[in-house]
């Protein structure tokens, strides 16, 4: 077999990242997830105490006002859900308290309406602050 059918079978088996962002240390220090379906949303997530702030900015961290935007949040925490709304808090931010021990192993599912579009973003690597 020549070496560049070769080459073409090796890289057709390697596997292709997603196109899904995820950065785990934001701006403000928490993990951003691109909004679905988006497009050019990311949504970072702080936790402090059972306080979480969500800061909207574009696919260039350029802040997106969080005025008229409407959340909600369900944390999963210690084997248990708290669901709590969030309000705008900020420029680019809402935030919301909930009745959660935050832990290292939380995760957090966000909703977001923006100009009538409702965004969801899955943060899976929540690190208290």
């Amino acid at each position: 077999m020549p070496l560049r059918i070769v080459l073409v079978l090796l890289l057709a088996a390697v596997p292709v990242p997603g196109f899904a962002h995820m950065i785990l240390n934001g701006p403000h220090g928490g993990e951003v997830e691109d909004a679905t379906p988006g497009p050019n949303l990311h949504i970072e997530t702080v936790v402090k105490g059972s306080t979480v702030t969500v800061y909207l900015s574009d696919f260039n961290e350029t802040a997106i006002s969080a005025t008229g935007v409407a959340g909600k949040i369900i944390v999963l925490a210690n084997e248990k859900k708290d669901y709590f709304n969030l309000a705008p808090s900020g420029p680019n931010a809402l935030t919301g308290q909930g009745t959660f021990t935050a832990t290292p192993e939380m995760k957090a599912l966000v909703t977001l309406t923006v100009s009538g579009q409702e965004q969801k973003a899955l943060f899976s690597f929540l690190h208290p602050q």
